[in-house]
C-alpha cells in the first residue's frame, strides 16, 4: 500500500535533531558555517541555495552565498575557493554549476583544501546541477 510522506514533518524532525548538535558545536567554540558558491544563473540552484541559507539561519549556522557570473575565470574562482579555505568559520563548501560548467566540479574538488573535501570529512558537497 502506498504511503504518503509528510515532507514538512520530516524536515522539522531533522531540524529538531540537528539544533542541539549545532548548539553543542557552538558551545565548544566551533560553530559550523556554510559557504555556497553558485556559478552562473540556474533558477533551480538558486532556490536550492536560498533554502540552504534559510535552514542555516533557522539552526543558528553561519552561512553565506557567493554568486559569481558564469563568465568567471578559473583564476577568479580559485581565489574565492582559497579565501574560503582560509576561513575557520566556514566548514562545508558547497559548489553548484549549471550544465556546461560541470567541468568545474572536478577542478573545484581538487582546489579545496584536503581537510575540507567530502571524501575526507564529509565537509564538502560538490555536485552537478
Amino acid at each position: 500500500m502506498p504511503r504518503i510522506l509528510d515532507g514538512n514533518r520530516v524536515r522539522d524532525e531533522i531540524k529538531s535533531e540537528l539544533k542541539p548538535r549545532v548548539d553543542a558545536l557552538a558551545a565548544k567554540g566551533r560553530p559550523p558555517g556554510l559557504a555556497v558558491v553558485l556559478v552562473g544563473n540556474n533558477p533551480a540552484s538558486e532556490i536550492y541555495v536560498r533554502n540552504k541559507i534559510k535552514t542555516c539561519r533557522d539552526l543558528g549556522i553561519y552561512s553565506e552565498s557567493i554568486t559569481p557570473p558564469d563568465s568567471i575565470s578559473t583564476a577568479e574562482l580559485l581565489a574565492i575557493v582559497e579565501g574560503l579555505n582560509a576561513r575557520a568559520e566556514i566548514l562545508p563548501v558547497t559548489a553548484t554549476a549549471k550544465d556546461g560548467l560541470t567541468h568545474w566540479v572536478e577542478w573545484l574538488t581538487r582546489a579545496l583544501a584536503v581537510h575540507r573535501r567530502s571524501d575526507d570529512h564529509l565537509d564538502t558537497v560538490v555536485h552537478r546541477v
